[in-house]
């Protein structure tokens, strides 16, 4: 196919239209995809900890830079968007185009109205300890649930964090008043043998 330049007639490329994703992308949507869903201002945050450029908030993108990512995930067909409850921002998920493009063998979930605050604060717990540097493995509730947890079967934490070959639970409590607080404890009192 041909197109008209500025010097005459150039070729169109073959892939012209179609979405080219990221590592940034790549990366922040498995970590959608792990955590189930995360909030707008909140992916606002996850995106602003790799920009890509500048950024009026440090950490955080703005909501226009924001949004048009996530354009281009819906127009991907990677993401499905909704806004949920009435005095929130918009959540974000991955849809099972997405899923299987990022790898993750999850069952395809649409968010509930009655866990959104749930999956924020562990989503937060997590962004935050990421943010701050920490080099640690974390396995999601979502994970947890998929692929099951070595130690405890009959009730699983909100995640599993791994440093240093030492694996804690995690079990996230939002207060609604800014970041809550996340309890942690050995899981059975052992080391990991991840």
């Amino acid at each position: 196919m041909l197109g008209v330049g500025q010097g005459g007639v150039r070729a169109v490329r073959r892939d012209a239209g179609e979405i080219r994703l990221t590592d940034r992308d790549l990366w922040a949507l498995r970590w959608i995809g792990e955590q189930y869903a995360v909030r707008m201002d909140q992916l606002a945050r996850l995106l602003g900890s790799q920009p890509r450029g500048k950024t009026s908030i440090e950490g955080t993108l703005s909501e226009r830079r924001t949004r048009r990512i996530v354009e281009r995930w819906t127009q991907a067909r990677l993401v499905e968007t909704r806004k949920i409850l009435y005095a929130e921002p918009g959540w974000v998920w991955l849809s099972r185009a997405g899923l299987r493009a990022v790898g993750l063998q999850v069952k395809y979930l649409v968010p509930r109205p009655m866990w959104l605050s749930h999956v924020f604060w562990c989503g937060e717990v997590r962004r935050r300890l990421e943010a701050d540097g920490h080099d640690f493995e974390w396995r999601s509730e979502r994970l947890l649930h998929a692929f099951g947890s070595e130690f405890n079967p009959h009730h699983l934490p909100d995640a599993e964090l791994t440093r240093d070959n030492t694996t804690v639970a995690i079990a996230s409590r939002g207060t609604g008043r800014g970041i809550g607080r996340a309890d942690w404890f050995p899981v059975g009192g052992c080391e990991s043998a991840h």
